[in-house]
């Protein structure tokens, strides 16, 4: 045995010396093999491991051209050092270590990309760079990375990296990895770093552009790059100092709100992402490039409800306008008009926008920008794009100017409906049924708007060929404009094209639970054009307990139940209807039985199908009606001008919020006025009879004229009335002359009640409206 082996034996305590004096000879690769061995072993002992670290790189510096990575892993070398505390270490071990790794070929290393990390986490200048090196060839592929703790770990350390040279090369290595191994793993991870933290084009420049691929895979990639990235990152790289990022990162984001598979949540996750006011600026400031590929960015993020509002409540469209207004539509970016695309965006913005920001754009006058665009055959004036604008803006008002002077809007949604079913594009781009029915059920909310649309066939197209269940918003759409029709015309008699068969679908067969109310609507409203009630159970429901009826739209509910809770403290039965989830038979049920009926009259009412088709039914049976105008902004028109004229009383909007407790009392005098009586409230056969049977006993005439006089006479509720109309014409000449005598108790009346009940019920319908409508 010779000295070097000896020296070997006596480590850890002794032999150092005999070692680090052979370092330069020229022993036999086993020798050295032994020694490394012996060494490994001793590692992992705390008070040895710097010296062993110190030892081991003497040799690698002396041994440059033997293979010194092999037989480091044939004594595991690298096993060991995963058993040390890497962080109790000197710089200078550290350093050391780092050297050591340089060695080794990335395969050796790839199975502890753990302690690469955490040596990364602690080291700092040149060290950093190397071990970046190292990691950039060991992430390629490796199952460690597909870890969440590791990858947490790493983006820590990436995150404190400051050499652009290290980062390029770890987002280098992360890009070699296919496209759906970087967003399973956590490659996205690094990428969306180095979006949000690195500002050298070499690191973002390659993870946009990655990004921006990646929307054309699985719509998860979608979900992460508008959930994740953009919350950081893509906000950053809006404003980066490269204009070629900035147009890419706007090209990313019209590539991730695209239409398609989870739009919506994309647009909504990238509008409260903080981007609108960014890309808005780009429109104003920046070169023209990155002002076009900012419109196309713009266009899609905002066409969402989230993204709408933001623009109309940071007045985000009002800037848009302005530059709008400084453009002409034949100044070209690339060949591209920017005016074009800004109409898409304030197109898009009214479109989406709820009621109340619609308003803010209707007070700015958007619509006059909108109307002249409509009639143009120009594709770069977005004629359909602006019909749709319009149509949210003012298709349901009331004989708009707009529209009456020019049916264009009319004619244009029929050609691109034709062109939508055929799959075809129009004026250069596609458009679908779910984008084009909301907007012609919006157009016949207004009375004045229905005959245009049946003038111009725009109904008849929209009809035709449809097939239930194939879009839920298309479904809602038709069964609105169906509901809607449904209130000036017979859908089974006016239409050849199947109407009824088409509502009757949806009823049965649509998945949305509104499209299946408002064909129920419809149905109803051709109910009562068709059908009557049989008398017997029509007066049974006159005779039966009443109350307050309170109408409203969803918006003002919690008015409603304030003047309920208000009025019944008081002694007042009121009701609510659930139009939402009730059948319209037990609607019908409950505006017969109601004794008076109070309007909530607001934009929102009118627009509300349910809403309407209680109000008619209350004044087809002359129900007494009290308005309350809760929306100072509107002015009732159409039917809604209908109900406010045929009111017996009408509020003010802002009573109700000043004084609740006040506006009860005032509606409760109201209807005690109105039925004259509390007690002939409950309408049974008994009370009836005792006002007819006290009028006679009081020595009235007893012909036929009496009797009418004491209809007109007593204050009763709408049943009464009609009950008694037709009991004097049951009451032939011959009964006249004995109906005292009859009268004379409360059991022979009641007797006598039932006879002529029978009697009313025996006779023709048509009699039975003809004396209703004479009442009326």
């Amino acid at each position: 045995m010779n000295e070097f082996e000896a020296a070997i034996k006596t480590l850890p305590r002794n032999g150092w010396d005999v070692l680090e004096s052979s370092i330069n000879t020229n022993l036999p690769v086993s020798s050295w093999k032994n020694c490394f061995s012996r060494l490994v072993d001793i590692l992992p002992k705390p008070e040895w491991t710097e010296r062993v670290l110190s030892f081991l790189r003497q040799s690698v510096l002396s041994h440059v051209d033997a293979d010194i990575e092999a037989q480091f892993c044939d004594v595991g070398f690298l096993e060991a050092l995963d058993t040390i505390d890497i962080a109790a270490l000197s710089v200078t071990s550290r350093s050391t270590l780092v050297d050591l790794l340089g060695i080794f070929h990335a395969s050796s290393v790839f199975a502890h990309a753990p302690l690469v990390l955490d040596l990364l986490h602690i080291s700092s200048g040149s060290e950093t760079e190397i071990l970046c090196s190292l990691i950039s060839s060991i992430y390629f592929d490796n199952p460690f990375f597909e870890s969440g703790d590791i990858n947490k770990r790493f983006c820590k350390v990436f995150r404190k990296c400051n050499s652009v040279v290290a980062q390029e090369a770890i987002i280098s290595s992360v890009l070699r990895m296919r496209e759906g191994k970087i967003m399973d793993s956590g490659g996205k991870d690094i990428l969306s770093l180095a979006l949000e933290e690195f500002d050298h084009s070499r690191c973002v420049k390659p993870a946009v552009e990655f990004f921006k691929n990646a929307v054309f895979g699985p719509v998860r990639n979608r979900y992460y790059i508008a959930e994740v990235t953009a919350q950081h990152g893509l906000v950053r790289t809006l404003t980066h100092n490269l204009d070629l990022i900035r147009w890419q990162t706007c090209d990313l984001l019209r590539n991730v709100c695209m239409a398609g598979e989870g739009s919506l949540r994309c647009k909504t996750a990238i509008a409260r992402a903080g981007v609108l006011p960014l890309l808005v600026t780009l429109l104003e400031d920046d070169e023209n490039t990155v002002k076009l590929h900012a419109s196309y960015a713009l266009w899609n993020t905002s066409s969402c409800p989230t993204g709408a509002n933001i623009m109309v409540r940071d007045n985000l469209f009002r800037r848009v306008l302005t530059i709008y207004d400084n453009l002409t539509f034949d100044f070209s970016i690339n060949g591209d008009s920017l005016k074009s695309k800004l109409v898409g965006v304030l197109c898009c913005v009214a479109f989406h926008c709820s009621d109340a920001e619609c308003e803010v754009l209707r007070r700015a006058n958007l619509q006059s920008y909108l109307h002249p665009l409509v009639s143009s055959t120009n594709p770069l004036h977005q004629p359909v794009n602006s019909a749709l604008g319009l149509a949210r803006l003012v298709g349901h008002e009331e004989n708009n100017p707009l529209l009456d002077a020019n049916t264009s809007i009319f004619n244009l949604f029929i050609s691109c409906f034709e062109s939508a079913r055929r799959g075809a594009a129009f004026h250069g781009a596609m458009f679908t049924e779910e984008l084009l029915m909301p907007s012609i059920a919006r157009l016949s909310v207004s009375d004045s708007n229905k005959e245009l649309l049946i003038s111009t066939g725009c109904f008849e197209v929209a009809c035709k060929n449809f097939k239930v269940g194939k879009d839920v918003v298309v479904d809602e759409g038709l069964a609105r404009l169906l509901a809607n029709m449904s209130f000036k015309y017979n859908l089974r008699h006016d239409f050849s094209f199947g109407c009824v068969s088409i509502v009757t679908d949806i009823k049965e067969k649509s998945p949305s639970k509104q499209a299946r109310a408002d064909a129920q609507v419809a149905l109803f409203q051709l109910d009562l054009r068709e059908q009557q009630k049989e008398q017997q159970q029509l007066v049974r429901k006159l005779m039966a307990n009443t109350h307050i009826l309170l109408s409203c739209a969803s918006s003002h509910l919690p008015l409603a139940n304030k003047i309920q809770n208000g009025l019944e403290f008081h002694g007042q039965k009121c009701m609510i209807p659930e139009l939402s989830s009730s059948s319209f038979s037990l609607m019908a049920e409950t505006v017969e039985r109601a004794c008076v009926v109070i309007a909530f009259v607001s934009k929102a009412y009118k627009q509300a199908s349910e809403c309407r088709s209680l109000s008619e039914y209350a004044i087809a049976l002359a129900k007494p009606i009290i308005v309350l105008r809760v929306d100072e902004q509107y002015k009732p028109d159409g039917w809604v001008k209908d109900v406010e004229d045929r009111a017996t009383l009408s509020l003010q909007q802002g009573e109700e919020e000043d004084n609740v407790e006040q506006l009860c009392k005032d509606i409760e005098q109201k209807v005690l006025s109105l039925v004259h009586d509390r007690d002939i409230l409950p309408n049974s056969k008994e009370q009836i009879a005792k006002v007819v049977k006290q009028q006679v006993q009081d020595g009235k005439d007893q012909e036929l004229i009496a009797i009418s006089n004491i209809i007109e006479a007593q204050h009763l509720p709408m049943q009464a009335h009609l009950l008694l109309a037709e009991v004097v014409k049951a009451i032939d000449l011959a009964e006249r002359d004995i109906l005292a005598s009859v009268f004379t108790t409360c059991d022979a009346l009641e007797k006598r009640m039932e006879t002529i009940t029978s009697q009313v019920l025996s006779l023709e319908q048509s009699k039975w409206h003809k004396s209703s409508t004479s009442l009326n």
